[in-house]
């Protein structure tokens, strides 16, 4: 496994999808874990997201870490991606922060449960969702 440190245009298109939650995924509104009480606002989430994901990468690579977060994260506000995409772009960001005691944290846990309530959600709308059996 690598990790590298993800692209401040893909944490900014992953935290307009997040704050976007009176479009198409309006059951992460209910999710009481996201986002994290301590984020208070998009750029705080950026920030936070950035963060973690430079602190795996220097769990697995050490010093040579600072090489790959030298350009460091710049918030700006996006345009929300389309739902599979920012599906992609949650995976990947939690791929790279994997390493070390990072998936222990609170951030780490909120974005797995915003994963799995986006590709729910992604499902729902699907026609072989809606014709399956119930019960």
């Amino acid at each position: 496994m690598s990790a590298f440190v993800a692209r401040t245009e893909t944490i900014n298109a992953i935290v307009a999808f997040l704050f976007d939650a009176g479009t198409y995924h309006q059951p992460l509104r209910r999710l009481e874990v996201f986002p994290p009480a301590d984020v208070k606002s998009p750029a705080g989430l950026g920030r936070a997201f950035y963060d973690m994901n430079v602190k795996a990468v220097r769990q697995r690579y050490g010093e040579r870490a600072d090489e790959m977060s030298a350009i460091g994260y710049h918030y700006r506000a996006v345009a929300a991606p389309d739902p599979i995409v920012a599906l992609k772009m949650l995976d990947c960001l939690r791929y790279q922060c994997t390493e070390g005691d990072v998936p222990e944290t609170e951030l780490y846990r909120a974005l797995t449960a915003a994963i799995a309530e986006t590709g729910c959600a992604i499902a729902r709308e699907l026609p072989e969702y809606e014709n399956a059996p119930w019960g």
